[in-house]
């Protein structure tokens, strides 16, 4: 799992990564999703992007991602979940949802719009959450990239190219203050 740490603007830029983080003033984090769920974890002066598919989930990319904060000397306390394939929308094989419920439980386990199994993204994350740290605070918005095309580019309902960027940056202030 590729964890970068931004210590100066435009550090990594082009760099392939799940976890990005920084605690530099008005350094961009920005990093490209498709169908997959970008979240940023905030702490008290660090922020993180994390690219969460349903391998990373799988492989751990949330407790990484909580991991590297921590190792930077700070205490994620809000998760921020932006628009991500939905259930309605994520038809998921039987054997790869086995092992998402077992290390999730059972609340990732959906249907589909035409009734078939299918994974909750969504509810892996807050499962995951709820595990590493249950009080992180998470705000998701809610939107699904297949049923939203209005909105957004979805590959696995539309096969659109095109992907989304979660960019996420500590805004200095006029004082030098953030």
């Amino acid at each position: 799992m590729d964890v970068r740490s931004v210590d100066v603007a435009g550090e990594h830029d082009g760099a392939s990564g799940d976890i990005l983080l920084t605690n530099v003033d008005d350094a961009v984090l920005g990093m490209w999703v498709g169908d997959c769920a970008p979240v940023v974890l905030v702490g008290q002066r660090w922020v993180a992007g994390v690219h969460a598919g349903w391998r990373g989930l799988r492989d751990g990319v949330l407790d990484r991602a909580i991991e590297a904060m921590n190792d930077a000397g700070d205490d994620p306390c809000v998760a921020v979940v932006g628009a991500h394939i939905g259930p309605c929308c994520y038809e998921f094989g039987e054997s790869d949802l086995t092992v998402m419920e077992s290390r999730f439980g059972p609340t990732v386990r959906s249907t589909d719009s035409r009734g078939r199994a299918a994974l909750d993204v969504g509810a892996c994350i807050r499962a995951g959450f709820a595990t590493l740290k249950p009080a992180m605070s998470v705000i998701e918005c809610g939107l699904c990239t297949g049923c939203r095309g209005d909105l957004f580019h979805s590959h696995r309902v539309r096969r659109e190219s095109e992907r989304h960027v979660l960019a996420v940056w500590i805004e200095s202030t006029i004082d030098g203050h953030t």
